[in-house]
């Protein structure tokens, strides 16, 4: 008797010769795309950074402004005392204090209104920070002028220059323009010819094997 086995196999394949550049180009537009997205996480930090920075500069000038409206008010009572022991003196017209007590109330306004610009600065820091409402916040009072004139001592077209090397959004707009620039080729290519490679290769194999048989009678 003869066993028979047979085994086949083939492989196919194609390579594109030629197709208008849609695969660079689709490639090119995927890195691109990928290098906005970084940029973008990147002013995204950027804008946290002088947000925090304008809210901190705020909070000083809230403080100090505060500080002058309740110095102010001390003086406005302290005048308004004086003139009332002129007054009870019969020094001064009892009508001599109506105008102190407008300049009263008007500081008591504004002391008011810098705590409640103050406290909502605060609150916008907490925020910006991710810290809870009731979490204290201490700052380090920097020299305002003194860090002004240290960011001035590099030249106007420096800084400039910098600006435009580092800037997210100008990166970001530039390769926007590129990837656009891509998406039209992408459409050309699209209406034009395209060539492929296609090959193959296929391979046969057979096995014949012999088996006997034996009969064996007993005597």
């Amino acid at each position: 008797n003869q066993d028979i086995g047979a085994l086949s196999f083939s492989v196919n394949a194609g390579v594109p010769i030629y197709n208008g550049g849609r695969i660079d180009n689709n490639i090119q537009k995927a890195e691109l795309q990928e290098e906005v997205t970084a940029q973008e996480q990147i002013e995204l930090v950027n804008t946290i950074v002088l947000n925090v920075a304008k809210v901190y500069y705020d909070i000083l000038q809230f403080e100090e402004q505060l500080q002058i409206a309740k110095n102010q008010l001390a003086q406005t009572q302290q005048q308004l005392e004086i003139t009332d022991v002129q007054i009870e003196a019969g020094r001064l017209p009892r009508n001599e204090r109506l105008s102190i007590l407008v300049n009263q109330s008007t500081n008591e306004q504004q002391v008011l209104e810098f705590e409640n610009a103050l406290a909502l600065a605060y609150t916008e820091l907490r925020f910006l920070l991710r810290l809870d409402a009731d979490t204290p916040i201490e700052l380090d009072r920097v020299d305002i002028e003194e860090a002004m004139y240290a960011a001035t001592i590099q030249s106007a077209s420096s800084i400039y220059d910098q600006a435009l090397q580092f800037s997210p959004r100008l990166n970001i707009l530039q390769r926007n323009q590129t990837i656009t620039e891509l998406d039209a080729k992408i459409l050309r290519a699209d209406g034009l010819p395209s060539v492929d490679l296609f090959g193959s290769a296929n391979s046969n194999f057979a096995e014949i094997q012999q088996t006997s048989q034996t009969l064996g009678i007993p005597f």
